[in-house]
């Protein structure tokens, strides 16, 4: 396929999930292309098997049945969005209680950065999930505490910045298992934002085996939102209930 688009250069937004378009400009050049907004008379859009480069061209490089087309789908589409970063410093303080058993008391400070030099983030709902694993089959997960905050409007290249609450968990730090009565020590985090409708507008978490199971799936992510403390689940994302 030839080449006939300029990358905007800046590729930060949430895709828009959808059929590909199949349009052709004025020179007759035909390609698949991913809308993702109509903006006056401007096309912005990914292509299908080149990444996350977003590409912007004006209605009037399309021949009259594409602009059409993009006309009828840009119609439906929703207000974009930029795609913030999102990351957690977690603070950690522990604390022997007996001779293997340690108190442990977590918080957090989450940062949520909008990297887009056009847009401003809307803001939306967020909760934090705050994971442990059982010091004597890590193999279990189970929800500590979560925390429910708003994310308020974030204007472009700026942040916003919430601390959290601290709590505490008790586990048994031998090591070598025997004997080792269990109990969760804080592993990883997981946050989420989601705007009007339920729309997912951001996603983290510091946990690998998780960030692989949920992959790309946004309807998998906000089920895993709606965990509350107590929850026990594995790698997999699977609940445990009644696992120790």
């Amino acid at each position: 396929m030839q080449k006939w688009i300029t990358a905007i250069g800046f590729g930060m937004l949430v895709p828009v999930l959808g059929e590909p378009l199949e349009v052709t400009d004025t020179k007759g050049r035909t390609v698949s292309i991913e809308l993702l907004a109509l903006e006056g008379e401007k096309a912005i859009f990914t292509v299908p098997g080149k990444g996350d480069s977003e590409y912007q061209l004006p209605l009037s490089q399309f021949d009259e049945g594409s602009q059409k087309k993009i006309k009828d789908a840009g119609a439906s589409l929703p207000a974009r969005v930029p795609k913030v970063e999102i990351d957690a410093s977690i603070s950690k303080r522990r604390k022997k209680i007996s001779y293997y058993m340690v108190r442990q008391t977590v918080s957090a400070k989450i940062t949520v950065q909008n990297p887009s030099r056009d847009l401003r983030f809307p803001g939306g709902k967020a909760k934090v999930i705050f994971i442990g694993r059982n010091s004597r089959d890590n193999s279990v997960y189970s929800v500590l505490r979560t925390q429910d905050f708003e994310v308020p409007k974030i204007e472009s290249s700026r942040e916003f910045t919430f601390e959290t609450k601290s709590f505490s968990t008790e586990y048994d730090s031998d090591n070598d298992g025997y004997g080792n009565v269990g109990g969760f020590q804080y592993d990883s985090y997981i946050v989420g934002i989601l705007g009007e409708q339920g729309r997912l507008l951001g996603f983290k978490t510091s946990d690998p085996s998780i960030r692989s199971a949920i992959g790309d799936s946004a309807d998998l992510i906000k089920r895993v939102l709606e965990f509350n403390k107590g929850q026990r689940f594995d790698k997999n994302l699977e609940p445990l209930d009644g696992r120790n």
